[in-house]
This record gives C-alpha cells, sequence and structure tokens, in this order.
C-alpha cells in the first residue's frame, strides 16, 4: 500500500519529464529492388495504416507503423504486382480505396476488411489519386487524361464528372461534401457538392505548376496544395483564395523552390507535414504560415508519400527507395501543479519517509 501511495506521489512530482519523441524506422521491409514505395493513408487514430508500393503490392499495418503486412494476391490483383498509385482510408481504417495506372491495366480496387480482401470497381483507367469520406461512403478518385469520378456508395458504382484533364489528386472533407482537386499544369479545382460539379480558381498563380499533392481540414475550409520544383500553397476559405507560402533551409538566404511531392493535415487544419523528393521533411503548426524542417535522417531522401492522424500527432512517411518512417509528436506540457497538490506531495513523501524510519523497512 505504501508504495502505491508513493506511485502516486512520484507520478505528481515527474509530470514534467515527458519522453522526446523522434523518428523512427519500420522494423518490416515493404519493398525491394526496383519497387518504389508511393502513396501512404492513416486511420484516424494513426493506428492503421496502409501504403503502397508501385511495381509491388499494397502493405498494411496495425500497429501504427511498427510492423507491415503485404495484402492482396495473384487472384485479387489483375496480375502479380501493381504500379500502385493512391490510396485512401475511412476515419476507422476498415474501408480502403485504391488505385494503380495504366490505361489498360489501372484500376480501382476497394476492401472492407482493412485490406485483407479487395475487389476490382473500375474500368481500365490511368488513375492517379483517390480519397473518401470519413466514413468510407464517398469516394472520388482521378484518372489522368480523363475524368474525375465519384461514387456515393463505397465504390461499388462510379460516375464520370467534368472534362478531361490531367487529374493528379484529389481531397475530401469529413463528410465528402467538399472536394479539391489538382490537375498536373493546370489549376486546382474544388467543389462543394461531393463532385457533382466543379469549379477552378482561375488564378494566374495557380495555373501551370506541377501539382503533386493536396489537403483538405474535416470542414473543408483550410486547404494545402504541393507543387513539384515550386511551392505550397494554403487556402482558408474552401479553396477561393491562395497564399504561397516560402521556405528557408538552414543557412539559406532567400526562399527556394522545392520537389514537393505530397502534403497532409491535421482534421482542425493547423498542423500540416510535406515531403521533398530529394529533401526533406517540412512541418508547421499554424496552418501553413510558417515552417520547419525536419530531418528524420541525416542525408537527404526521395521522401514520398505522407499522412497524419486526425490530432496530427502522429505521421506516417515514405522513402521512395528506402522504407516507411513513423513519428510520434511529444505529448503536451502537463499543467503546473497547484499549491495543493504541491503541499501533498510534499506531505506525502515525509509521511512515508517517517513511516518506514519507524517500521525499520528501506522506503523504495
Amino acid at each position: 500500500m505504501l508504495r502505491d501511495l508513493l506511485a502516486v506521489l512520484l507520478t505528481f512530482a515527474t509530470l514534467g519529464s515527458a519522453r522526446a519523441s523522434t523518428w523512427t524506422e519500420a522494423t518490416t521491409a515493404v519493398r525491394t529492388g526496383v519497387q518504389e514505395l508511393y502513396r501512404v493513408t492513416s486511420s484516424s487514430d494513426g493506428t492503421k495504416l496502409a501504403a503502397t508500393v508501385y511495381a509491388g503490392y499494397i502493405w498494411t499495418s496495425t500497429d501504427s507503423g511498427e510492423t507491415w503486412t503485404p495484402t492482396g494476391s495473384t487472384q485479387e490483383w489483375t496480375g502479380n504486382t501493381q504500379e500502385w498509385r493512391g490510396v485512401t482510408s475511412s476515419s476507422d481504417g476498415t474501408k480502403l480505396a485504391a488505385v494503380t495506372t495504366g490505361p489498360t491495366h489501372g484500376y480501382i480496387y476497394v476492401s472492407t476488411d482493412s485490406g485483407a480482401t479487395w475487389t476490382t470497381r473500375s474500368d481500365a483507367q490511368s488513375w492517379f489519386g483517390i480519397t473518401s469520406s470519413s466514413d468510407g461512403t464517398k469516394l472520388a478518385a482521378c484518372a489522368n487524361g480523363g475524368h474525375i469520378y465519384t461514387s456515393f456508395d463505397s465504390g461499388m458504382t462510379w460516375t464520370p464528372r467534368d472534362a478531361q484533364r490531367n487529374w493528379y489528386r484529389v481531397a475530401s472533407s469529413s463528410d465528402g461534401t467538399k472536394l479539391a482537386a489538382t490537375v498536373d499544369g493546370g489549376d486546382i479545382y474544388t467543389s462543394i457538392d461531393s463532385g457533382v460539379s466543379w469549379t477552378p480558381t482561375g488564378d494566374a498563380d495557380l495555373i501551370g505548376h506541377g501539382w503533386r499533392g493536396i489537403t483538405s481540414s474535416s470542414d473543408g475550409t483550410k486547404l494545402a496544395a504541393v507543387a513539384d520544383n515550386g511551392y505550397i500553397w494554403t487556402s482558408a476559405d474552401s479553396g477561393g483564395t491562395w497564399t504561397k507560402r516560402e521556405t528557408w533551409s538552414e543557412g539559406q538566404s532567400a526562399a527556394s523552390a522545392r520537389a514537393w511531392f505530397d502534403i497532409t493535415s491535421s482534421s482542425d487544419g493547423t498542423k500540416l507535414a510535406a515531403t521533398v523528393n530529394g529533401g526533406y521533411i517540412w512541418t508547421s503548426a499554424n496552418s501553413g504560415a510558417t515552417w520547419t524542417e525536419v530531418k528524420p535522417t541525416e542525408t537527404t531522401q526521395k521522401w514520398s508519400g505522407i499522412a497524419s492522424s486526425s490530432d496530427g500527432t502522429e505521421l506516417v512517411a515514405l522513402v521512395r527507395f528506402g522504407n516507411v518512417w513513423t513519428y510520434q509528436y511529444p505529448p503536451p506540457p502537463p499543467p503546473p501543479l497547484t499549491c495543493c497538490e504541491e503541499s501533498f506531495a510534499k506531505r506525502g513523501f515525509a509521511v512515508g519517509r517517517a513511516f518506514a524510519l519507524r517500521s525499520g523497512r528501506e522506503l523504495r
């Protein structure tokens, strides 16, 4: 009983000593040879993850990325390995949807059991990106050189929307009502009716970029997009207006364009993280106003896909020709002890010490 009391008191005394967090490489190698790690998605709590391997398989994790398991089979895929491009997840990680590329062998695949089994749900297209509502019911997928497609029944049926363009990536609000999509070499388009109709920004500063990744807050208000050999752009009004964000590496005297590959957001749009192909990872805690360069490895890497838990405290990022890396933000510092708690702790230690001395027992 004495030890239990002291354990509680020690907890009060050591509340401020939080464990620092670091980037950790997965213990499972999820690619071999010329295979490329491409995109990754996360459940809202960051526990269930799924990553696509170009010229490989889809791999899933149920322990926040520590270990990984390949999914699918020759029977489920059209062939053995696939040129996987994008993957998305419901908030609980149960419903997954993924796309492959190639005009004659690119398909949409869906899973309702966290990736254990998969079903083909589309015609052959060069699919590039896909997104999901939080319940996995509403989906939107990009056919590069084709249309953007929507589904309101968890991928069972699909409807082509808007004109044929080089659609690249797409992001969704939690309810699937607000969507935002990028066109490679074109503009950014938004929808407020679950993808039935689309509106370009028409901003000359946005048109013509090599758009690569786009992300959305849960309410669809805060958006962020990245361009290859370009910059990070953010919007706080559902894509109505956009702001270019500049980043400086240590020692740089001026901002420079970077080979941005992907970007992810917390559900409130406050915490962002973006990857650079041939660089490092950049994070923001103020909706993209300012950025910090993070170096999980000593040297630059070809970082590709990145995903975040809904609260933004857990990240998973891919090295294109390397492995999976995960990160957990340190917990916020606890509030200081009140005068009563501090007094109680001091008295408790004094009483415990006196009891131990009188009983002749060593205090441990």
